[in-house]
């Protein structure tokens, strides 16, 4: 008993009251106690912790494993503190029958050591994050180029483009009793490619104008009901050329929006456009416009082969597609939902899609409802 006490005394002194970082860790390498010292300079939350989350991981190996080290000579650690400011440790490490038991006293040699570490890498950090803010200034610089290159370029195509369409339909107008069925095909063509070719030059203007910030609203009070009538008759000509059945459900109720009306008949047209083109013949495309709350929902579903998972994330990015045909073969740069979701969002509200692959997709735009003046919706 006598042998015992110097012992206990000696175990009470290093839980307590010695300066010097005492971890007892299980098999697995866990903390599952830690005397008054280490609790003091590395946190009070200690036990359960691995061990090697108590380091500075540039520091250390990745290889670094601490139940590989029992009964090694001591051997130099940085350790994390509550501070932020790293603690360095000569350590000492003996296995037990329940697991190990390291033992660290201060290393004022290694902590200089580090501290010179934590210096360099500190220079290091600051010369890339120069180098970085040196890139993106002149990655925003090329990219307002390449808008405004975009923009310019796609104006100046608009006279020559509207002069051959101008010319095609002369032809085909006063000219027709003169075409054979050959050179008739040939003005066809002509005008489906200038006609697909001026669509593209819009968006480009289109994303010019969005990305430079000088997106204007010429908002006014509308109805859901007669914007839906400006573009009921392009999209029911797309409709049947594809033969596809078209529906449109406004829910029997009058919602009245203060929207620019031509740029929400884009963004729907776009919507209903895609879906049609991506139908097949005998397919349906449904529209359907109701009021949840303060805000007039319109829905596009359709009922093609819908949207992979991972194309979903970054599908209303500029030049982003959903990565599926259409069925006609319709040509696609991948601006049109782009556009349409920053012109949604300038007016406040949001868009959104829900896809199933092979069960279709739907697409939904969300504005906000003038409310009227009895407190119901308009």
């Amino acid at each position: 008993m006598q042998d015992d006490t110097p012992h206990a005394a000696l175990l009470a002194h290093l839980w307590d009251e010695a300066a010097l970082l005492v971890l007892q860790l299980d098999p697995m390498g866990r903390v599952t106690h830690a005397n008054a010292f280490a609790n003091r300079h590395l946190g009070n939350e200690l036990a359960g912790r691995d061990f090697r989350d108590l380091l500075v991981n540039f520091a250390v190996p990745a290889d670094f494993d601490i139940r590989t080290c029992a009964n090694s000579s001591p051997f130099v650690l940085n350790f994390n503190t509550p501070s932020g400011q790293p603690a360095t440790y000569r350590v000492g490490v003996l296995a037990t029958d329940d697991g190990l038991l390291t033992i660290g006293s201060p290393d004022i040699d290694g902590l200089e050591k580090l501290q010179w570490q934590v210096l360099k890498l500190n220079g290091e950090l600051s010369n890339m994050s120069r180098q970085l803010h040196q890139a993106n200034a002149e990655l925003t610089r090329l990219n307002a180029l390449k808008d405004r290159f975009l923009g310019m370029a796609a104006h100046d195509l608009r006279k020559p483009l509207g002069a051959i369409m101008a010319y095609v339909d002369f032809l085909r107008n006063e000219a027709a009793a003169a075409l054979t069925a050959e050179h008739a095909g040939f003005l066809a063509t002509i005008a489906q490619a200038a006609a697909r070719m001026r669509g593209m030059i819009d968006s480009f203007l289109d994303v010019s104008v969005i990305q430079s910030g000088k997106l204007r609203l010429e908002r006014s009070p509308v109805t859901a009901e007669s914007i839906m009538a400006g573009i009921r008759p392009i999209l029911d000509v797309a409709a049947r050329t594809k033969e596809v059945k078209l529906t449109v459900d406004l829910g029997g109720s009058v919602l009245v929006l203060d929207v620019d009306a031509g740029k929400i008949e884009q963004v729907l047209t776009n919507l209903v456009g895609n879906a049609i083109e991506h139908s097949s013949p005998g397919a349906t495309v449904s529209v359907s416009v109701r009021a949840s709350g303060s805000t007039a929902v319109f829905a596009v579903h359709d009922e093609a082969v819908g949207i992979p998972e991972d194309r979903l994330e970054h599908l209303f990015e500029p030049f982003e597609r959903a990565g599926t045909h259409k069925s006609g073969g319709e040509r696609s740069i991948g601006l049109g939902l782009a556009i349409a979701h920053k012109i949604v969002e300038a007016h406040g509200g949001r868009i959104r899609v829900d896809s199933q692959w092979g069960r279709g997709s739907t697409f939904t735009v969300e504005l906000p409802i003038i409310p009227t003046t009895n407190g119901g919706e308009a």
